[in-house]
């Protein structure tokens, strides 16, 4: 099993294509920036007498420094009053760069859904 970890730097434009009473609905296009933070490896092994030997390894080689991605989505706005509001887009975010050079493309991908209580002031 393996868990990356990167910092992204999203950048989005909403188009919005409905707006009734305090409910707004859009679209979202943009890209993010991602900077390699560490990659963990978790290995799980199983032996005949069920006993169970799990090794974990922090990696940084091999692994590009930064990359970028898509972000594509859909959401929905609502004024729950004047000055707050709750946002909730599902969103997907796909790589565009490989991760690590290797014979086969492995790139970021990842489905999600962000959720935003926001307060004007």
């Amino acid at each position: 099993k393996y868990k990356i970890y990167y910092l992204s730097l999203p950048i989005k434009v909403n188009y919005v294509f409905s707006e009734k009473n305090k409910l707004s609905l859009y679209f979202t296009l943009g890209g993010s920036i991602n900077h390699f933070l560490y990659r963990i490896n978790v290995s799980k092994l199983k032996y005949d007498d069920v006993k169970y030997i799990t090794n974990k390894s922090k990696k940084l080689k091999e692994f590009e420094k930064y990359t970028s991605s898509i972000l594509l989505g859909v959401g929905a706005n609502y004024d729950l009053t004047e000055s707050f509001k709750l946002k909730i887009e599902p969103l997907i975010n796909y790589s565009t760069d490989k991760v690590f050079d290797g014979p086969i493309f492995e790139g970021l991908y990842n489905a999600g859904v962000n959720i935003v209580f926001s307060y004007k002031i």
